[in-house]
């Protein structure tokens, strides 16, 4: 059995060679293939079966309909969708909140700071700048950035 699925994967990777391949039942009741036909059985020339079947054309077809890695299947689209869903539940008003004091800042718009323990901060029209950029760090390392793209 192992000769004979060898010498079938041996045929159709030596596609290339012109040579006649013949196929019979052996005494055993099993397959054999030659290119030989034997002389006291009766074999079947396979030769232009075997030529239609192109190897790389198989294997494009049949890669094609699978989905690549780029593209996602419908159960790992939802299971994204469920994610994110959740995520602007947890942390949606909090990333706005600071997706729009992030914006207020770039157009120069009056905004007042407040430090860590929730005192207001005196901060220079000089280091706007500054907190701008600090801002946007700080909102780019969070999971805001997932749900919400800074402009």
């Amino acid at each position: 059995m192992e000769k004979t699925v060898f010498f079938i994967c041996l045929v159709f990777l030596c596609g290339t060679a012109s040579a006649d391949v013949y196929k019979w039942v052996d005494e055993n009741g099993k397959q054999q293939f030659s290119d030989k036909a034997p002389p006291e059985k009766n074999a079947e020339n396979i030769e232009k079966k075997l030529q239609k079947t192109n190897v790389d054309e198989a294997s494009k077809k049949l890669s094609s309909s699978l989905p690549s890695k780029s593209e996602k299947t419908e159960d790992e689209e939802n299971l994204a969708l469920k994610k994110r869903q959740m995520l602007e539940e947890k942390i949606g008003k909090k990333c706005r909140k600071w997706q729009e004091d992030i914006n207020a800042i770039a157009r120069g718009d009056f905004v007042i700071f407040y430090d860590k323990d929730g005192k207001e901060e005196l901060v220079l029209e000089r280091d706007r700048g500054k907190k701008l950029a600090e801002f946007r760090a700080n909102y780019e390392a969070s999971d805001c950035e997932k749900l919400y793209k800074l402009d």
